[in-house]
């Protein structure tokens, strides 16, 4: 991934993200809690998902961490931001969902918005090729878990499979119309600078 300097306003909206994420799973988790008691299932999906988002939050509120990681900082946030969040869904699924039932993009949608701000985020600070690896290798790790959730199930996966690729198909899209208008200011905030260089020098 190409180093570039941090687009303005990327790691505050990173960071209204990973505190609106904290409260959701806050939120969540104690409605799972009140909703089925103090069960090992609703006390290990609360854990998992306010220690993820802790993790997130912290590390994009440690300055230090960006001094010493430099181009590898932002990736690094990203991962923590999409790799978590599908870990735990699939945990919930594994929890909660018998492997004959089905699933639709409409039962995904909670883990396709948790992915949807780091895409937005990755294509607006690098290329398109970066939202390609990212949408591939969400789907690839979404359709493993798949694999393990669904026990033998072939319906099970193949329902599954869909909902993923659906979303990936989606996230291309997007990514796509985000990195392509990133790219435009790019060169129109370039072409502007060397107009001023010129206009400096003569």
């Amino acid at each position: 991934m190409k180093h570039t300097p941090l687009e303005s306003g990327v790691l505050q909206v990173f960071r209204l993200f990973a505190a609106f994420w904290l409260a959701l799973v806050l939120l969540g988790g104690g409605i799972l809690l009140v909703w089925e008691g103090f069960s090992s299932e609703a006390v290990l999906f609360l854990l998992a998902g306010v220690s993820n988002a802790l993790l997130l939050l912290g590390y994009l509120l440690w300055p230090r961490l960006q001094r010493l990681l430099k181009g590898a900082y932002l990736p690094v946030a990203i991962l923590i931001a999409s790799v978590g969040p599908t870990l735990i869904n699939h945990l919930v699924l594994l929890l909660h969902i018998h492997p004959a039932e089905t699933m639709t993009l409409l039962e995904t949608w909670p883990l396709a918005a948790m992915l949807f701000v780091p895409l937005v985020i990755l294509a607006w600070q690098h290329s398109l090729r970066s939202v390609v690896v990212f949408c591939l290798g969400t789907a690839l790790l979404d359709l493993f878990l798949a694999i393990l959730a669904a026990r033998g199930d072939s319906y099970y996966f193949f329902s599954t499979a869909h909902a993923i690729l659906t979303r990936t198909l989606l996230f291309l899209l997007v990514g796509y119309m985000v990195s392509r208008i990133m790219a435009i200011q790019r060169r129109q905030r370039q072409s502007l600078a060397e107009a001023n260089v010129k206009l400096t020098h003569y």
